[in-house]
């Protein structure tokens, strides 16, 4: 089984296995965050209610059961807005019913059930909000299944006591409706995060795939295969193109046909074996000048022309200069000259060196090309 799935895995393209743990991991990150972000909203909700409860069944423990409906009417007595679900009841010390005040938006009336609420029973409430269902048992285990938020407080000023119950639906229906909000906008971004993550990576494994490609060419002994093989864009390339200029590339390198690979490994200022002490010797390769030429000229540089080191130098007066340096500093006349020689000798520098000249559109033509 466990060879299975890891052959199924292997035969996944590494641009799906990128998106996947993206899109998963972005997944978990929006459920953490919503499972906060309900607990937060469903403490708020609850704290809110409890505070309304508390409130008006303050100020009602001060009330006489008889006169509180006058008094509501003639706008007397002023209570904490209440939302349109409600019951308030007034109780005697048997838990015997004696006014019950009913608000619903819906047809049936439901009430909770408050016979079990003695005076001694509120007394042990200690006017503390509570869970309960509608048989008026406040032993859950779950606050899921309760259907009223009650406070009981007993009367101020005669014996009784006053119940004050809020509908847990109204709060239930507010976390519904922010669930369905919350799973649609969760799978819009996980769908817009899938797309943009599978652009990006697509984007980004290109130039792999332009290896792959190029090493399958060679190993197959197609050695003229190139990694770009459309038009290119570079930084240089659009600066010049852009804001003018120009830049001059010097470099060990070849001009044409590639002499075959040229990869090699120098350690200690000697060529080793690049497969001896890896990790130990700097990798190099000659730079293939015909190439870049192309890929600056794509992305919209003028490219002046390439030539080698010793020629463009020689170009550029090099050897007049260093004619007239020694009369400056004649003991350092030798110096000069192995400087010289090093620099422009086509054994030395003067041949491997190549150099790239690029300028911008409209610009005069580079010397020493």
């Amino acid at each position: 089984m466990s060879s299975r799935l890891s052959s199924i895995w292997e035969s996944i393209s590494l641009r799906a296995k990128l998106t996947s743990l993206s899109v998963a991991l972005i997944g978990v990150l929006l459920v953490v965050s919503s499972l906060g972000t309900v607990s937060l909203l469903r403490t708020y909700l609850q704290q809110n209610v409890d505070t309304i409860l508390t409130s008006t069944a303050s100020t009602l423990s001060n009330e006489d059961p008889a006169l509180v409906e006058i008094r509501l009417a003639n706008r007397q007595l002023i209570l904490p807005r209440l939302p349109s679900d409600f019951y308030v009841a007034y109780l005697d010390v048997s838990g015997n019913l004696l006014i019950g005040l009913v608000s619903s938006t819906e047809d049936s009336k439901n009430v909770p059930n408050l016979s079990s609420f003695t005076y001694d029973a509120v007394i042990n409430t200690q006017g503390q909000p509570f869970d309960a269902d509608e048989s008026g048992s406040s032993n859950l285990t779950d606050p899921n299944l309760a259907d009223w938020r009650i406070v009981a407080l007993p009367l101020q000023d005669m014996p009784g006591s006053v119940v004050v119950a809020l509908p847990t639906s109204g709060n239930r229906d507010i976390l519904k409706q922010y669930g369905l909000i919350g799973a649609g906008f969760g799978f819009f971004l996980l769908l817009i995060s899938g797309m943009s993550t599978w652009l990006t990576i697509a984007s980004a494994l290109r130039p792999l795939r332009e290896v792959e490609r190029t090493a399958r060419a060679v190993a197959e002994g197609d050695i003229s295969q190139r990694l770009i093989e459309r038009p290119g864009k570079t930084e240089i390339a659009r600066r010049l193109a852009q804001q003018a200029g120009a830049a001059v590339l010097i470099d060990y390198g070849y001009d044409g046909p590639p002499p075959g690979s040229t990869l090699q490994a120098v350690r200690a200022h000697c060529k080793v074996d690049p497969f001896v002490a890896p990790g130990e010797a700097d990798l190099t390769a000659l730079v293939d000048f015909s190439t870049m030429a192309q890929v600056a000229r794509a992305g919209g540089a003028r490219v002046l022309g390439i030539a080698e080191q010793g020629r463009w130098l020689a170009a550029l007066g090099i050897g007049a200069r260093a004619r007239e340096l020694p009369g400056a500093a004649p003991a350092k006349a030798g110096e000069i000259e192995a400087a010289l020689d090093r620099l422009t000798h086509a054994e030395q520098m003067g041949r491997l060196f190549k150099v790239l000249g690029l300028a911008a559109t409209g610009w005069p033509d580079g010397a020493g090309f």
